[in-house]
């Protein structure tokens, strides 16, 4: 731990991940339910940080939180979450690690990931591409030029309230909702019968013959290739 770089948190709507992030590489990777209250997720955050915080000392926490992000580290919207709308991140953080952190980044999930792709992933040395983040929503972070592109209001690549399906009524005809993986694994447990985990599904998907869930993988992944 002697060269650690931050400890780095990402807020999803159903987990919050967590993990030392050093030389482009993740270890100490944990995952907590992400709470459905403001107060919740404080203490949960909280948690986070005291237990990592026995390991060693930090001071720097990198952020991906759903919803558009200005450069104070406020959050607007907050996607998934909308309890994060006008939060503060790098205030509450560091009044939750009582003045230990000194140093917050924090980024919309799907541009994070996006950054992540150009540092270390697929975008290296790609001039114009895109990342798709297939989680509770639907993201997407543009890389235009070599860089990240944000927009004028932080909110470029947004896709999760494009309509999927115009023929479709509903929320479901909203791509963010209609294309969220988390419902797909919901739908593919449901056909085989199974608990909703991530793993456990698509562990099961490619081990199992059953055709009603191939068809509901298949008609998924068409979506995604058409968005």
């Amino acid at each position: 731990m002697a060269h650690l770089v931050y400890l780095g948190i990402d807020i999803g709507g159903t987990h919050i991940k967590t993990g030392w992030v050093e030389k482009n590489e993740v270890t100490d990777g944990r995952s907590f339910p992400t709470p459905a209250t403001l107060a919740a997720f404080s203490e949960t955050i909280k948690t986070i940080l005291q237990s990592y915080a026995r390991q060693v000392s930090f001071t720097k926490v990198a952020i991906a939180v759903p919803g558009s992000v200005n450069e104070t580290g406020t959050v607007f919207f907050g996607g998934a979450l909308p309890y994060l709308d006008g939060v503060n991140l790098p205030e509450l953080i560091c009044q939750l690690s009582d003045g230990m952190v000194t140093e917050v980044t924090v980024e919309n999930d799907a541009k994070a990931a996006a950054l992540g792709e150009m540092k270390a992933g697929n975008l290296q040395g790609i001039q114009n591409g895109a990342a798709i983040i297939l989680g509770t929503g639907v993201g997407v972070g543009l890389c235009l030029n070599g860089k990240l592109y944000r927009g004028h209001h932080g909110q470029a690549g947004e896709v999760s309230f494009m309509i999927r399906d115009r023929q479709m009524r509903g929320a479901d005809s909203f791509v963010g909702i209609g294309l969220s993986a988390v419902g797909l694994i919901e739908r593919l447990a449901a056909s085989m019968a199974i608990a909703p985990d991530g793993p456990l599904v698509f562990d099961t998907l490619t081990k199992t013959a059953d055709p009603e869930a191939e068809a509901l993988f298949l008609t998924y992944t068409k979506e995604i290739a058409v968005l």
